[in-house]
C-alpha cells in the first residue's frame, strides 16, 4: 500500500495535479489551516514518520508567498487504509 501526503493552497490544484499523473486515490484525511508554508511541511514530514513502513511519495502545490495552506493524505490505487 503506498500513500501520498500533499500540501496545498487550493484543494483543487492539487486534486488536478494528482488526476495528470492518473493517480487513483481515496482521501483518508484533511487538516489545516497552517498559517505558512513550513508548518504545513512538519506536519508533512510527522505523517511521512507516521506512515513508515509503508512507501510513500510527497507533494507540495502553492506559492511560498504568506498564506493559508492545508495538508491532505491519500492512499494510492483505491486502496482503504486506516491511520492512527
Amino acid at each position: 500500500m503506498k500513500y501520498l501526503i500533499g500540501i496545498y493552497q487550493d484543494k483543487e490544484k492539487i486534486d488536478n495535479h494528482l488526476d495528470s499523473l492518473q493517480i487513483t486515490r481515496r482521501d483518508i484525511m484533511e487538516v489545516g489551516p497552517f498559517s505558512s508554508w513550513l508548518k504545513a511541511l512538519r506536519w508533512m514530514e510527522y505523517m511521512e514518520e507516521k506512515l513508515q513502513p509503508h512507501p510513500t511519495e510527497r507533494y507540495s502545490l502553492g506559492t511560498l508567498v504568506p498564506n493559508t495552506w492545508y495538508g491532505a493524505t491519500f492512499v494510492a490505487d483505491g486502496s482503504c487504509a486506516r491511520v492512527d
